[in-house]
């Protein structure tokens, strides 16, 4: 797998959405572990930006100064989020669970957003098929992980699919990603990067991400740097 060490000037310092952050109430440690109707007890949004990681491919992450977290009741933790929580748990068919999680497991984070579709332009001319402002979805591949495929299951360990333990992982291109993928996606972050270099590898770039999510909201989130291209090993 190819890395490359390229110039970045979004942000000098690499930083990840961290659920176990106390953006909102305190971390929900319960000794051993608790019964819970839900297999997710905690959602998390914020305000993206696209960040450099240590492999050197990009991601979008919640700047940690930003992010709101969503407990469930079982936590007892910031009783005021439990409806907001609630209502993202019943829309990702995530309440029939009724069982046991441990310390591990209640620690586990989802983005409260769900998504029909991620997009990427440039301000400047990629190749000669894709000049500035065009769509790159079919040259940036995606990569995340999932608890949906596991929780629409009916929370079977041993379906098809599950590449990471529970999670499910994929690395798409833009192009193909609906919201049956992009749903209930893990903390860790949306990770890409481009499968062909630019005709011009030094040039500078500023990167627009566009998500829609299911609720019908538009995000946009810009990153300038020279952007990566290779392969990449996958996220996690």
């Amino acid at each position: 797998m190819k890395k490359l060490v390229y110039t970045f000037a979004l942000l000098a310092a690499i930083t990840f959405v961290a659920c176990s952050s106390d953006s909102e109430g305190e971390r929900p440690i319960g000794g051993d572990g608790m019964k819970s109707a839900y297999y997710i007890v905690n959602y998390a949004e914020g305000e993206f930006a696209v960040l450099q990681t240590p492999e050197h491919y990009w991601t979008l992450s919640y700047v940690p100064s930003s992010i709101k977290q969503y407990y469930s009741p079982e936590s007892n933790v910031s009783p005021e989020t439990w409806d907001v929580f609630k209502r993202i748990a019943l829309r990702n068919g995530d309440t029939g669970y009724d069982g046991f999680l441990d310390e591990g497991e209640m620690n586990r984070c989802c983005f409260a957003d769900n998504f029909r579709s991620i997009h990427f332009v440039s301000d400047a001319d990629w190749d000669a098929t894709h000049p500035a402002e065009s769509s790159l979805d079919d040259i940036v591949t995606v990569m995340f992980s999932t608890y949906a495929p596991f929780v629409q299951s009916g929370y079977d360990r041993n379906a098809s699919g599950l590449s990471w333990g529970v999670r499910t992982f994929y690395q798409h291109h833009a192009s193909v990603l609906t919201e049956k993928e992009m749903a209930m996606i893990d903390w860790e972050g949306i990770g890409f990067y481009f499968d062909t270099a630019p005709d011009d590898p030094t040039q500078v770039h500023t990167i627009t991400v566009t998500l829609q999510t299911v609720d019908g909201e538009t995000l946009t989130v810009t990153g300038r740097g020279t952007p990566p291209w290779g392969d990449y090993e996958p996220i996690g």
